[in-house]
């Protein structure tokens, strides 16, 4: 039967008195066409049932989990993963997400049967998130099976494979210099000031410069934006932006809400220095006087990020989803003392805890406003019952008191992991100082 028979682009083509390539443009999105002619194409495709080659091939996104909790970097990973969904989406194209098995430097029998099983599967091409030691063997496995192969997060130099790579010099160095080759000359950036942010910021907007002047090209200052981390617009301003779009023009906006959310190469605790945050560790080791805001009883929520990778994987293709918003972090609620005492428990120590008010921090840390006034200050207690609803099977699952443990196991481990802020430190000195010497 003719209903059976695959159909060609080049006979969508001739039935619709155009050439090949303006019928492939218009199934890409591109080219100039009259709007006639795009409808008539767009009927022709739906009622012949034309599948692209592409289509037929789907993609496989490989995530080592158990690499990427312990490298902090889940939720650069999850955002990798929700923007290549979105792109594979827009281009009909089916995406696989897989979790590898543990592995090590010698035993990854696990991962290698899932990399065997996906060979087998043929498909369009591989994404992999790992830096894993048998990288380069999975490499030459889908390069003898002409599968593409593309490494996501990580940088490289073999050239058998393509790399993305995102929060460093690099990657910002490598989006540039593609919008120059194709000829764009005035190349906008937003740059975080001050806060934790700064720091990835700072990596970026280097590489940035470095390509512009690469391509002999002087950057525009105006077209810079600089943004200080403590005054940036609430989050629930895009969010709200985000769900006007889809109620008005049916933009596909799912608003995911996590709290502070830290994985192994972080102790998230409220007064720390953020890029090297283990030098509260390392005071209260020393027996120095720790400071918590306020009187210490204000109640919050840290959530491991393998928790919330968990709730946030569920929601990945969950057309219900669409147009709803989620609280994705851990259940357990604690106060801030109890958060140090038990990090304090952890690295083996009792804490001297000095509570100073957040007016008093914020005149000695002015970028500590946002964090502590606008944040921490005041008590927060999440609802999960939602997400709970969409996805059955998330649960939070490593309390604060393993959590943190993880996190400094994770930091002594190698010594040189262990980087300690003498600036921040001296501050805090500096705080406790003319607290205690002006407290009733």
């Amino acid at each position: 039967m003719e209903s059976q028979k695959k159909v060609t682009l080049k006979e969508i083509a001739v039935r619709a008195n155009v050439s090949s390539s303006l019928v492939s443009c218009i199934l890409n999105g591109k080219g100039r066409a009259s709007e006639a002619v795009r409808s008539r194409v767009a009927t022709l495709l739906e009622q012949s049932g034309y599948q692209p080659k592409y289509t037929r091939k789907p993609f496989y996104f490989l995530v080592d989990l158990d690499r990427v909790a312990k490298s902090g970097k889940t939720r650069p990973v999850m955002e990798q993963l929700g923007g290549v969904q979105q792109v594979l989406e827009e281009k009909n194209i089916t995406l696989h997400v897989e979790f590898l098995a543990p592995s090590t430097e010698t035993n990854w029998d696990g991962a290698l049967k899932q990399i065997q099983a996906i060979i087998k599967k043929e498909p369009g091409a591989v994404l992999l998130n790992t830096d894993a030691p048998w990288l380069n063997d999975v490499c030459k496995m889908l390069h003898r099976a002409g599968i593409e192969f593309i490494q996501v997060g990580y940088d490289t130099e073999n050239p058998d494979y393509h790399a993305v790579v995102v929060d460093s010099f690099a990657g910002a160095h490598m989006a540039v210099r593609r919008l120059v080759r194709k000829g764009h000359r005035r190349i906008a950036t937003i740059r975080w000031q001050t806060g934790f942010a700064a720091i990835n910021s700072n990596k970026k907007f280097a590489g940035y410069q470095a390509a512009l002047a690469d391509a002999g090209i002087d950057p525009e200052t105006r077209l810079v934006r600089t943004i200080a981390a403590a005054q940036h617009e609430p989050g629930w301003v895009p969010a709200r932006r985000l769900l006007r779009e889809y109620r008005d023009r049916g933009f596909p906006a799912v608003i995911v809400r996590p709290s502070l959310t830290y994985g192994d190469t972080l102790i998230p605790l409220v007064i720390n220095s953020w890029g090297k945050s283990y030098t509260v560790i390392d005071r209260m080791k020393r027996g120095k006087k720790i400071i918590v805001p306020g009187d210490g009883t204000s109640l919050w929520t840290i959530t491991h990020a393998d928790d919330f990778a968990a709730g946030f994987c569920g929601l990945l293709g969950h057309q219900q989803a669409v147009g709803h918003a989620f609280h994705i972090t851990s259940d357990e609620v604690l106060s801030w003392d109890q958060f140090y005492r038990e990090a304090a428990k952890a690295a083996g120590v009792l804490p001297d805890i000095v509570h100073i008010p957040s007016d008093t921090i914020v005149k000695f840390c002015p970028w500590e406003e946002g964090s502590l006034h606008g944040d921490k200050s005041v008590s927060c207690v999440f609802d999960n019952g939602k997400i709970k609803r969409f996805v059955p099977s998330f649960s939070a699952r490593i309390p604060w008191a393993r959590g943190v443990r993880r996190s400094i196991a994770w930091f002594e481990a190698k010594p040189g992991r262990i980087e300690i802020d003498r600036e921040a430190d001296a501050v805090w000195d500096r705080i406790i100082d003319k607290w205690e010497s002006v407290k009733p």
